[in-house]
């Protein structure tokens, strides 16, 4: 996955998740199913404290540049995705 960032780093996307993200989120049925998935994470300043998953996380929260970088990074990402080598993937869970 390192090497499918690179087009992402002159935005600012250098690191990677060391941990796979758990049961609840949005990536953990791909990840039971074997195929690889990763979470794409930018410095939260105070999202996770009072506004993720709450009644105030609307739109007027949103931080315009933040956004725009975030899909400029998942696009860059993808980009280098379908010109670099194939992802390893693991075995699914037992019972899928």
């Amino acid at each position: 996955l390192a090497a499918a960032m690179v087009p992402a780093n002159g935005l600012g996307a250098t690191e990677i998740p060391a941990s796979i993200m758990g049961g609840g989120t949005d990536h953990w049925p791909f990840h039971q199913a074997g195929v690889p998935a990763t979470a794409a994470s930018q410095e939260a300043v105070d999202y996770h404290t009072h506004t993720h998953h709450s009644q105030v996380d609307t739109l007027d929260h949103v931080v315009k540049e933040d956004l725009v970088q975030g899909a400029q990074v998942m696009a860059a990402t993808a980009w280098g995705l379908l010109n670099g080598e194939r992802i390893p993937h693991h075995p699914a869970a037992k019972g899928r």
